[in-house]
């Protein structure tokens, strides 16, 4: 399923109703000469029934570039109706004028 942002800094996304998920994939920017920039470096993914309460589903930490290809992470079912995705550390972008910014083309849930 395809998600849209709820909010201005599209960290978070929702749909209608709670569903149960154990997969998400994260397809990274692909454009000519950026891909994988904007791709986290160290991330959360977490889940929320509520929008409130967050439960902590992924975490990963020195994560590499990973080009151009759809990087997908498995974890413990849960319920959920939002998704939030977190970068605590970023990567400078050489063609973007070294800012630091987190972009992704496409995430799906499952």
């Amino acid at each position: 399923m395809r998600l849209l942002p709820i909010i201005p800094n599209g960290s978070w996304w929702t749909w209608e109703r709670r569903r149960r998920l154990a997969r998400s994939a994260y397809t990274p920017r692909n454009d000519t000469g950026n891909a994988g920039y904007g791709f986290p470096v160290d991330f959360t993914i977490q889940v929320s029934t509520d929008g409130t309460t967050w439960n902590e589903v992924v975490s990963r930490t020195a994560y590499p570039m990973p080009g151009g290809t759809v990087q997908s992470f498995s974890f413990a079912s849960a319920q959920a109706r939002y998704v939030k995705v977190t970068g605590t550390s970023l990567r400078q972008n050489p063609s973007d004028s070294n800012y630091y910014r987190m972009q992704l083309a496409e995430l799906e849930v499952y």
